[in-house]
C-alpha cells in the first residue's frame, strides 16, 4: 500500500527531534523536560514522512545503519559476569528443550523410528543373553506346562458337563415353541397383552384390549412396575389346562429332576403362564419354589432383564442368563432363589402379532422383529453345580478354582449396556496366598457351554506366580547394560533425526509442503487459487516510531508483537505469507485449499483476534502498538520464485485490492470488501458482526463498498445461507 511504501524520513528529519518525543506521541511515555520545540519540530518532520511516497523503506534503514550513536547501547553487549553467564547457558538449554519437545510431539513418527532402533540393537545384543539364561529356565518351564495341562483338562470336563446338562435342560423349549406354533388358543395372546403404553391391536380376542396395564408397587411380593396386570387374559381355565398339560408333559421327558424347576410362555415379552406355579416336587422339605410372583413380569421393562431379552428375540438360539435372583422369590432360600434362565424367541409365520422391538447396533434405531414372544425354562443352578462335583474334583487334584460368566446389564438411567462378571462358583481357597505367603499361578480356560460365556480360573497346586525373565540372577545385570547401551545409541539416533527435522521444518517455513517437494525435484510451481482470502496489517506511526527507537529496540518491538500475531495464525489454520518491514500478510485457501467461506472465516477470525491481542499488547519495555488491517477474497495465482533462496510468493488484483482495503482501513479496525463480506456470509459456522462504511474510493477500484468487521460467534444450527 502506498501508506506502507512511503515510510522514509524527510531531509533533516533526524537531527530535529529526539527518541522521547516520538514515544509519547505515540506510546504516551514521557520525554524530557525542555524538548518542547523539538517534539513540535519532530511532529512536523513525521507529517513529511509520511506524506512522501516515493521514499523507499530500505533507505530509511540504510541512514539508520550509518548513526553510530543510536547503536552505542550495544557497545557492552558482548560483557558478561558469571551469573549473568550461567543464566544464559540454562535459558539457552531450556528453550532447545522446549524446541525439542514440540518437534517430538508435532512429529511422533521421530520417537518411534528411535524406539525401533532401541529394540532392534538391544534384541540384537540380547540375544545372547537369552540364548544362555533359557537353558536354565526350559527344566521348569516344562514342568509347570505339564501341571497347565491338566489344570485344563480338568477345566474343559468341568465345562463339558455344564454344557451337557444345559443342552438337555434347553430341549424342552424346542417342543413348547412347537405347540406354541401349532395351537391357535396361543395365537392371539400377544395381541390381547399388547405392548406397554400402546395401543389397541386389530384381530385382539373379542371383549379384551391389548396394552394391559402394569401393577402398582407391593412390597410383599416385590410386584411392582416390572409386572402388567394380566388378569381376565393369561387366566382363562382352557388356556391354563391346555399350557399345564403340555409343560407338565415336557418337563417329565426332559429327566431332569431337580434341575429343571419351571416352564414359562411369555407372549410380547410378558410372563403369562408356568407351570408348575408352586414346585414342590424338585426341593427337599420344607423348600419349594412359589412362581405365582412372577405372573405378568415384563420382561422389556425391567432393567435387569431387558438386555438378554432384547439380545433373544433376534437370535434363532437359546440364549441363557444367570445364575439371577428370581423376582417371584422375594424371601426363597438361596438353594431357590437363583437360576439359569433359558429363553427361545417364537415366530408363528402368517399370524400378525405387535412384535418385539430391538435397537440395532448398527444404526442405533429400532427394529420391530415379528416374533410371538418366548418359551422359558428355569434351571437350578445350585442343583447343577452339586451334582457336577466340581468341589471334589478340584481339591482331590489340589487346585483351586473360580468359575464366572459375563453378563450384560442396563443402567436405568443412561438406559446404556453394561458388561458384568458374575461369580457363579468358587472353591474356599482360590485367591488365598501358598504356603509362602504368594499368589499361586491361575489357568484360565474358557469353557464350551452354552452362548460360550464362561470362564473357568484354575490356581494350580502350589506353583507360584514366577516371573521367569527374572531367572537366573545374572541375566538381570546382563538385561541392564545391554538396556543402557542401546539406550544411548538409540539416543544419538534420535539426535541426528531431530537436527535434520528441524532443518526441513526451517525449510517447510520458507515453502509450503506440496511446493517444498517440487522445487526439491527443480520443477516449477505455480497454481491457480479460484477463491482465496488475503489479509494485510501495518503498524500505525512505524516509520516515525522507528527513527525515535533505536534498531534494536525496534527488531525486539517487532518480534514480540510478530510471535503473539505468529500463534494467532497458527490457532486459526491462516498461512503465514510473509513479513516486510511493519506490514503482516496471511492468507486462507491458498497454498492449502479449502472453501472459499472457510477461508475468508478462518482469516478474519485471525484478524479480529489480532485486533483484541493488540490493544493488550505492551512490551518488556512497556511500548504499545496500533494497527489497521484489510481483507480481501478472489482469484490468485501462487508459485516458487527463485533458486537461490527460493520464495513462495501470490499474484493477483486479489492482492492489491487486499493492500488497498489495509491502507484505507482506519486504526484499530479490519476493513473487508465486498467479495469478503459475501463469502462470510456463506459461511454455516460463525456469524460476524460488521459496521457498513458504504462507498470509499479507492486507488485504482474507483468506489468500493466496504465493512468493517468486528466480531464473530458460533452461528445458528438452522442458519440460512
Amino acid at each position: 500500500s502506498g501508506s506502507r511504501g512511503s515510510g522514509s524520513r524527510g531531509s533533516g528529519s533526524r537531527g530535529s527531534g529526539s527518541r522521547g518525543s516520538i514515544r509519547e506521541s505515540l506510546f504516551g511515555r514521557k520525554s524530557g523536560k525542555g524538548k518542547d520545540k523539538r517534539r513540535s519540530s519532530r511532529r512536523s518532520s513525521g507529517r513529511s514522512s509520511f506524506s512522501s511516497s516515493s521514499q523507499k523503506m530500505t533507505s530509511f534503514w540504510s541512514d539508520l545503519a550509518n548513526e553510530n550513536d543510536l547503536w552505542e547501547e550495544n557497545d557492552d553487549d558482548d560483557r558478561y559476569n558469571c551469573c549473568e553467564l550461567f543464566s544464559a547457558f540454562w535459558q539457552s538449554r531450556w528453550y532447545l528443550m522446549k524446541r525439542n519437545v514440540s518437534v517430538l510431539r508435532k512429529h511422533p513418527h521421530i520417537i518411534l523410528l528411535s524406539l525401533l532402533v532401541f529394540i532392534v540393537f538391544a534384541a540384537a545384543s540380547m540375544i545372547m543373553i537369552a540364548v544362555l539364561a533359557q537353558s536354565q529356565r526350559d527344566d521348569l518351564e516344562n514342568e509347570r506346562l505339564e501341571v497347565r495341562r491338566a489344570a485344563e483338562e480338568l477345566a474343559a470336563q468341568t465345562g463339558k458337563f455344564f454344557s451337557d446338562q444345559l443342552d438337555r435342560a434347553i430341549l424342552p423349549l424346542f417342543s413348547m415353541a412347537q405347540f406354541v406354533q401349532e395351537l391357535d388358543i396361543f395365537h392371539q395372546l400377544p395381541n390381547d397383552i399388547g405392548l406397554a403404553g400402546g395401543k389397541d391391536y386389530v384381530g385382539s380376542s373379542e371383549g379384551k384390549k391389548g396394552a394391559l396395564p402394569f401393577n402398582s408397587w407391593d412390597p410383599a411380593v416385590k410386584n411392582g412396575p416390572s409386572h402388567r396386570n394380566v388378569t381376565g387374559v393369561c387366566d382363562e381355565p382352557e388356556l391354563v389346562e391346555r399350557f399345564n398339560q403340555i409343560a407338565e408333559t415336557i418337563k417329565e421327558n426332559s429327566k431332569m429332576e431337580g434341575v429343571l424347576v419351571n416352564v414359562q410362555l411369555a407372549p410380547q415379552a410378558v410372563v403369562c403362564m408356568l407351570y408348575p406355579q408352586i414346585n414342590y416336587e424338585d426341593f427337599d422339605p420344607p423348600m419349594y419354589m412359589d412362581n405365582t410372583g412372577a405372573i405378568g413380569h415384563d420382561l422389556y421393562n425391567d432393567p435387569n432383564r431387558t438386555a438378554i431379552a432384547q439380545a433373544t428375540v433376534p437370535s434363532d438360539k437359546v440364549v441363557i442368563a444367570g445364575p439371577l435372583s428370581l423376582v417371584q422369590c422375594f424371601k426363597c432360600a438361596v438353594a431357590v432363589e437363583r437360576a439359569f434362565i433359558a429363553r427361545l424367541a417364537i415366530e408363528i409365520p402368517d399370524v400378525s402379532v405387535p412384535g418385539l422391538n430391538v435397537t440395532d447396533p448398527d444404526t442405533g434405531k429400532p427394529r420391530v422383529y415379528n416374533k410371538w414372544g418366548f418359551a422359558v425354562v428355569l434351571i437350578n443352578w445350585m442343583e447343577l453345580l452339586n451334582r457336577s462335583g466340581v468341589y471334589e474334583q478340584f481339591a482331590k487334584e489340589g487346585n483351586e478354582f473360580q468359575l464366572t460368566r459375563t453378563d450384560q446389564k442396563q443402567n436405568t438411567t443412561t438406559k446404556e449396556y453394561y458388561e458384568k462378571v458374575v461369580v457363579l462358583a468358587e472353591s474356599p481357597g482360590f485367591g488365598a496366598t501358598n504356603s509362602r505367603g504368594k499368589r499361586r499361578e491361575i489357568v484360565s480356560v474358557k469353557l464350551d457351554t452354552t452362548n460360550n460365556e464362561w470362564v473357568m480360573h484354575v490356581e494350580v497346586g502350589d506353583y507360584e506366580m514366577i516371573d521367569l525373565d527374572t531367572y537366573p540372577e545374572w541375566e538381570t545385570g546382563a538385561y541392564i547394560g545391554a538396556a543402557i547401551v542401546s539406550v544411548l545409541f538409540a539416543a544419538m539416533f534420535l539426535t541426528v533425526l531431530l537436527e535434520k527435522r528441524l532443518n526441513k521444518s526451517v525449510l517447510e517455513q520458507m515453502l509450503p509442503g506440496k511446493s517444498l517437494k517440487l522445487v526439491s525435484r527443480g520443477k516449477t510451481v505455480v497454481e491457480k487459487f479460484d477463491q482465496a482470502t488475503v489479509f494485510f496489517s501495518d503498524i500505525v506511526g512505524y516509520t516515525s516510531m522507528s527513527q525515535e527507537l533505536r534498531p534494536l529496540a525496534v527488531m525486539k518491538m517487532l518480534n514480540e508483537f510478530y510471535t503473539g500475531l505468529d500463534a494467532i495464525a497458527d490457532k486459526n489454520d491462516v498461512y503465514k505469507m510473509e513479513t516486510i518491514g511493519d506490514a503482516y500478510m496471511v492468507t486462507g485457501g491458498a497454498p492449502y485449499r479449502c472453501p472459499g467461506p472457510e477461508g475468508a472465516a478462518k482469516v478474519a477470525m485471525f484478524a479480529i483476534e489480532a485486533m483484541v491481542f493488540t490493544k493488550n499488547f505492551k512490551t518488556s519495555d512497556g511500548l504499545t502498538v496500533q494497527i489497521r488491517a484489510g481483507i480481501n477474497t478472489g482469484p490468485l495465482v501462487a508459485g516458487v520464485v527463485g533458486v537461490l533462496k527460493p520464495k513462495y510468493t501470490i499474484y493477483g488484483d486479489t492482492v492489491n485490492v487486499a493492500s488497498r482495503m489495509e491502507s484505507n482501513s482506519l486504526n484499530g479496525r479490519v476493513q473487508v470488501s465486498e467479495t469478503t463480506y459475501f463469502q462470510l456470509q456463506q459461511n454455516p459456522e460463525w456469524d460476524f458482526e460488521y459496521e457498513d462504511r458504504g462507498l470509499i474510493p479507492i486507488k485504482g477500484k474507483g468506489e468500493m463498498h466496504t465493512w468493517f468487521v468486528d466480531s464473530f460467534h458460533p452461528a445458528p444450527p438452522n442458519k440460512k445461507i
